[in-house]
């Protein structure tokens, strides 16, 4: 299966489960994997497709949920240096949604830009210029930090927007300063449906900013999709 042909699956992954064992992984390996409600159920069938050191499919329990002891076992073989999971996706994507689920793994934690954002500059931050001023202004007292907790063994999901070149390269940065081993998360979602997405979410109230039609429309031009002459272990969600 070629790289650039569709993947026909809900989620279209690359080898991601090497991730939860602590295995080295090849973008070069790819998968498909059916995901219904985070629960793997077709790992046994996928099998044959793996080129790594792959657990055998005995490792997943009979109700299809994961079995940890061995990925344990495999990483206490492994560095000790943490993952760095990075997301990119246009605005109401669900890149928060999946920032979370993959926070929920062992030794795992979350750092959402918005978050920080909206606690150090309630105020501030009131149009896209002061966004990207103050965006800039975060990452760079967190370059330190997210180094650091690599380095001790902790993975880390940064829920930022890894949108552009630029961003991308801040946390190729990184991953390089760490050693780590990276994914690049990319949410192929349509843009009608994010927008679709963006209204309701702007009604409920439940995002700590508010962002209009015309917003999206000037951050979407600067988007930048994921190609595979950055370099990036891409794990594509569509």
């Amino acid at each position: 299966m070629g790289k650039d042909q569709p993947l026909p699956t809900e989620y279209c992954l690359p080898v991601l489960l090497a991730y939860f064992y602590g295995l080295p992984c090849s973008p070069a390996n790819y998968f498909h994997l059916h995901i219904e409600g985070g629960i793997a159920r077709d790992l046994a069938a996928m099998q044959p497709t793996l080129e790594v050191g792959f657990p055998s499919p005995g490792h997943l329990k009979g109700d299809g949920r994961m079995d940890f002891t061995h990925a344990e076992q495999a990483g206490a073989n492994q560095s000790v240096i943490g993952s760095l999971h990075l997301i990119s996706g246009k605005i109401a994507a669900g890149k928060s949604t999946l920032a979370k689920q993959l926070a929920s793994n062992p030794q795992t934690v979350l750092i959402s830009e918005d978050g920080w954002l909206s606690q150090l500059y309630p105020d501030e931050l009131q149009t896209i210029s002061d966004y990207v001023r103050l965006s800039s202004r975060l990452r760079a007292a967190m370059e330190v930090h997210i180094v650091d907790l690599l380095s001790s063994g902790t993975s880390v999901v940064l829920d930022f927007p890894f949108n552009t070149l630029n961003a991308r390269a801040w946390g190729r940065s990184i991953f390089e300063k760490a050693g780590a081993f990276h994914y690049l998360h990319f949410l192929d979602v349509p843009e009608e449906e994010c927008k679709q997405r963006l209204r309701l979410r702007n009604l409920s109230g439940a995002h700590p900013f508010q962002t209009t039609d015309e917003q999206f429309e000037q951050i979407t031009r600067h988007f930048v999709e994921p190609s595979s002459r950055e370099g990036f272990n891409v794990v594509l969600h569509c």
